[in-house]
């Protein structure tokens, strides 16, 4: 028995929430995203905007696959997913679901969902919800209720998935309010940086004169200055004579530090996703990348950055399947190398009967099995004859 009404089948029903926002200042606006307390706030840096992008995109591309049995006991079989593993939301299929799934997990350690559909008691239709926009209470005798604006659902109306749980806690902990003090400080880098480079604060050089012995007044400085300024528009070469000299102003080694600051909080900022910092382009102390060690970077981030995250949506997907089925994440693309590497490894599972020749022609090319006719022009070939055992080889 569904635990409340559902739309007519056939229907998908497009529910989006509706809130007043408070009347904030743009000062404290621009407090709240200086100090990335905010989604938006913390997503206006570039590592975490790198991070985030990197983990959702990997798992939001790899397709739920369902089969019937028992994870790694033979004889499972695939059968087609269900509408909530192909069109989970009615604006968004499986894949930008993930995404979106990802991106709140990432940044606020849980995922809200409103249950719209159910069908044998499970879901068939999940509304994900903006995190920041959802709270969660727990009552004295340990029930939970979840509150959208104003509206107040029970917990079998919520799709509510956490990461980063500690004991006894009903939401997930958020990395971004941990990383808090790290993007602050990396932010207050850039705000440096930016200011300095854009002369906001102190100006980019001075004119001076070591033969005049008397001060300059205003109406004598603003010409000096108008008149240098012309001479050197269009970066053409500055004649100075009667002992004017002019001295360009060049950060100091200790302001120099931003850019020492900005490369380790950048570091340490990509430690909080778990993604290598090479990855996304930042530079971590003692690390080289050679070409050896590029073509197993997606094996790395594959076991330390992603493997997490694909068990837990691998369990959560396998919660919207009925008893007896279970999901695993298509990982192939991840995995892919290059095209030779590829046909070597098709063709040692076909040698070893692991896989047939039609089945090789599906993964690798997209092709339709062999006719008859094609078997019979491939058994005709003629192969090359392997040399003798023993016999010279070419070159030797």
């Amino acid at each position: 028995m569904a635990l409340f009404r559902s739309p007519p089948r056939g229907s998908r029903e497009h529910r989006a929430l509706t809130f007043i926002a408070p009347p904030i200042g743009a000062h404290l606006q621009a407090a709240q995203d200086y100090a990335a307390g905010s989604v938006e706030g913390s997503m206006r840096h570039a590592v975490v905007w790198k991070c985030v992008r990197l983990v959702a995109d990997v798992i939001s591309c790899m397709t739920p696959m369902v089969y019937r049995g028992q994870p790694g006991v033979p004889g499972a079989v695939r059968l087609p997913p269900p509408l909530v593993l192909t069109q989970p939301m009615a604006s968004a299929d499986i894949n930008d679901f993930a995404y979106m799934g990802m991106v709140s997990l990432l940044l606020r350690g849980n995922a809200y969902g409103e249950i719209l559909d159910m069908e044998h008691g499970l879901p068939t239709q999940i509304e994900l919800q903006h995190p920041d926009r959802v709270k969660v209470s727990v009552d004295n005798d340990g029930s939970v209720t979840y509150r959208y604006g104003n509206r107040e659902m029970k917990p079998h109306q919520v799709w509510h998935r956490m990461a980063y749980r500690m004991p006894g806690m009903h939401t997930g902990l958020s990395p971004i309010s941990y990383a808090m003090a790290t993007t602050r400080q990396s932010v207050s880098a850039q705000r440096f940086a930016t200011d300095w480079f854009d002369a906001g604060g102190h100006p980019g050089g001075v004119i001076t004169n070591a033969n005049t012995k008397k001060l300059v007044d205003q109406d004598e400085a603003n010409t000096i200055k108008t008149r240098f300024l012309a001479a050197a528009r269009g970066r053409e070469p500055v004649v100075m004579g009667g002992g004017w000299n002019y001295q360009e102003i060049k950060i100091s080694p200790d302001e120099s530090q931003f850019l020492a600051t900005q490369k380790w909080t950048g570091s340490q900022l990509c430690g909080f996703f778990g993604v290598q910092p090479e990855l996304v382009g930042e530079s971590s102390e003692g690390s080289a990348i050679t070409y050896a060690n590029v073509e197993s970077r997606s094996i790395d981030f594959l076991k330390y950055g992603a493997a997490g995250w694909i068990g837990r949506w691998e369990r959560w997907y396998g919660a919207l399947t009925p008893r007896g089925q279970y999901v695993r994440l298509d990982k192939s693309a991840l995995l892919q190398g290059d095209t030779l590497t590829r046909y070597q490894a098709i063709h040692m599972l076909v040698a070893a009967r692991i896989i047939t020749q039609d089945e090789a022609r599906a993964m690798l090319l997209e092709l339709p099995p062999l006719t008859d006719q094609q078997r019979a022009e491939i058994d005709a070939l003629v192969l090359p004859t392997p040399p003798p055992v023993g016999s010279p080889k070419i070159g030797s």
